[in-house]
């Protein structure tokens, strides 16, 4: 009885860490992705967003003045809409 005690408290605080872990991990990409998005830019008169879609090869306009892969231009006839 008493080693079944132990065993469920192990398996218990295993799961409490996965679930703590699981909060860490969505606490920092939820910090991550804008300070990632907010460093897109315009580059002069040109509007820039940032769009997932340009790491899967998926949009036009990527890597928008040097600015990173999924900084696009926008806005512009052949362009996607901001």
């Amino acid at each position: 009885m008493v080693h079944r005690i132990k065993s469920d408290r192990n398996l218990l605080q295993s799961k409490m860490q996965k679930v703590v872990l699981c909060f860490l991990l969505l606490t920092v990409l939820s910090i991550a992705v804008p300070s990632v998005s907010a460093g897109c830019h315009n580059v002069g008169p040109d509007r820039v967003k940032f769009d997932i879609a340009c790491s899967r090869g998926q949009s036009l306009g990527c890597n928008a003045g040097g600015q990173g892969q999924n900084c696009r231009f926008c806005g512009k006839p052949g362009l996607p809409r901001c």
